[in-house]
């Protein structure tokens, strides 16, 4: 057999060989998929949910509020055997103390898991545009807080016309800031539609694009799923953010005034469809 006669045959098995894997003669290296039975799908339960509220008539900062106190709670509800939540999800836009002043809170211990399961956090969101409040315009943070006219930097990142958001994942010891705890961050930012309508958005927040971190007395280190082990996943955290996560005092830490008046951004929002996607564990 001559060199070109054996070239040949060796080129017909690669190919085969590609036809078998790939499903096709296109020659590419089709994507790994994960088998069906591997996954599971978790509809968020009612008990699985909790807020919290910072928001107290006796802290002056708080009295800028459009609302009074009890408007702040969280509302759950069932639709078409489906959990509906309603919640007006507040942020600080000066002072960083209590920042995330309400947020919406998950629990995941009932599955029992570890971050290298989650495949899929899904869920719908709608923002009522008639109750929210977003200050997108510069004039409304110098008017509370003249002297934030000479830090433009601040007053162009502080604003925004949309609605920014943040999915925090958390491991182990996150009620304690003295431990280290793992995290999973996704920032996201929503149009607000000005329109007496509901106008539901689907979010899909996939392994993919979470941040991952550990945090010990509020200082991160990145990390990268890569390089966990089974770390247990006990929960997550939805707030209303700023488009860079920051507030008025990351610009001016060292000169913070004592006196000032806190806005707020306030945004009333609508949850349905929750719903996690597992791998399953098989050992």
């Amino acid at each position: 057999m001559n060199v070109r006669s054996l070239e040949s045959k060796n080129t017909i098995f690669k190919w085969i060989f590609l036809a078998i894997v790939t499903g096709s003669c296109t020659g590419v290296m089709a994507e790994p998929r994960i088998a069906e039975n591997k996954l599971s799908n978790y509809e968020i339960e009612s008990a699985q949910l909790s807020s919290w509220n910072h928001i107290s008539t006796k802290d002056e900062n708080y009295k800028h509020l459009s609302r009074p106190y009890d408007d702040y709670q969280i509302e759950t509800s069932m639709n078409d055997s489906s959990l509906h939540v309603k919640a007006v999800l507040v942020k600080k836009l000066i002072n960083w103390h209590q920042q995330h002043s309400t947020g919406i809170e998950i629990s995941f211990k009932k599955q029992n898991i570890n971050f290298q399961q989650l495949t899929s956090f899904d869920f719908n969101i709608n923002i009522n545009s008639e109750e929210s409040i977003l200050h997108n315009d510069e004039s409304t943070l110098i008017e509370s807080n003249p002297w934030l006219r000479e830090n433009k930097v601040a007053i162009a990142e502080l604003i925004s016309t949309k609605a920014n958001f943040s999915l925090i994942f958390y491991g182990i010891n996150h009620d304690n800031v003295d431990k280290s705890t793992l995290y999973a961050q996704y920032d996201f930012s929503l149009p607000i539609a000005q329109s007496k309508n509901k106008q539901w958005q689907q979010v899909t927040v996939t392994p993919d694009k979470l941040q991952y971190y550990w945090q010990k007395n509020y200082q991160e280190q990145n990390t990268s799923l890569a390089q966990l082990n089974e770390i247990a996943l006990h929960g997550a955290i939805l707030v209303a953010e700023t488009e860079n996560g920051k507030v008025a005092r990351h610009y001016c830490s060292d000169d913070f005034p004592k006196a000032y008046t806190e806005v707020f951004n306030e945004l009333t929002v609508e949850l349905g469809g929750i719903q996690l996607t597992l791998l399953n564990d098989d050992s």
